[in-house]
């Protein structure tokens, strides 16, 4: 029988959470945040724009039950 590292059955609970819907939302919105920021760095949108992204995607106000809606 093999064992998935991904089944929560076997897990730690560290590894549960960095594997967690929450964990994966938070990195992605961090990700969305630095891109931002990036293309007001190039120019591509404007730095302002950019900010108001980063400052939405890091105060929580993006949570699961609320991108489920």
């Amino acid at each position: 029988m093999l064992i998935c590292p991904l089944d929560y059955r076997y897990g730690r609970e560290v590894m549960k959470e960095v594997l967690s819907e929450d964990n994966r939302l938070r990195t992605q919105l961090k990700v969305e945040a630095a891109l931002a920021l990036a293309h007001a760095k190039v120019g591509n949108i404007p730095k302002k724009d950019a900010e108001r992204i980063a400052k939405t995607c890091t105060t929580g106000k993006v949570t699961l039950s609320r991108s489920r809606r």
